[in-house]
């Protein structure tokens, strides 16, 4: 018996779940087991939780430009659990980041609605001109979300991060946002703040 084809939201969206993550591969270019692997521009959106099995495993990782990932309110969920101020977390080191794209040279991916929690590296780490708007980034073992130049980052929250909760390269804009309880607040750089953003009882707070 063949395999089945991958699973279509409406107008050609594809999308991503712990089952076809897990078991076959959730559409052409990714493999059975995580993480699941985009490597063509359009539109994916997360339709359950997906779960990561420890700290040094990625949960989405993006190969190419222009790919835009709603998470649809559910979560990438991880291992690690971050708490106190200083922040102590149940694992020290870890490589796995919740969504990442792995090269500066992959550009425009946005990333929206829901939550990443407890990855081993970063929640979010993207290459230039990303969007991320409207996640709940909390208890990564590194940075929140960090992004490279020109991107935008608006209305999210990040708490209890052992990194930034934003790290931001130059020319980024951002806006929105609430960053508490992270080891640091915000690095801004030349990052050009065009919105209010609330930044407090972070270790530092610069930005």
């Amino acid at each position: 018996l063949g395999l089945s084809s991958p699973a279509l939201a409406v107008d050609g969206v594809l999308e991503i779940n712990q089952a076809c993550a897990v078991s076959t591969g959730c559409f052409s270019g990714d493999a059975a087991g995580l993480p699941v692997t985009i490597t063509a521009a359009g539109s994916y959106l997360l339709t359950s939780n997906l779960t990561v099995p420890d700290e040094n495993t990625d949960g989405i990782l993006v190969s190419a430009n222009d790919v835009g990932i709603d998470l649809n309110n559910f979560a990438i969920i991880g291992p690690v659990t971050c708490t106190g101020l200083p922040l102590t977390c149940t694992h020290t080191s870890g490589t796995g980041d919740g969504i990442v794209g792995p090269s500066a040279a992959f550009t425009n991916t946005s990333v929206r609605n829901g939550s990443v929690t407890g990855m081993g590296n970063h929640g979010v780490s993207l290459g230039e001109q990303a969007e991320v708007t409207d996640l709940r980034v909390r208890s990564n073992r590194s940075n929140g979300i960090y992004v490279q130049t020109g991107s935008t980052v608006l209305g999210n929250t990040a708490r209890s991060n052992t990194g930034y909760g934003l790290n931001l390269s130059a020319d980024t804009g951002y806006s929105g946002n609430v960053v508490s309880g992270n080891t640091g607040g915000t690095v801004s750089g030349t990052a050009v703040q065009f919105g209010q953003n609330a930044c407090n009882g972070n270790t530092t707070c610069p930005g």
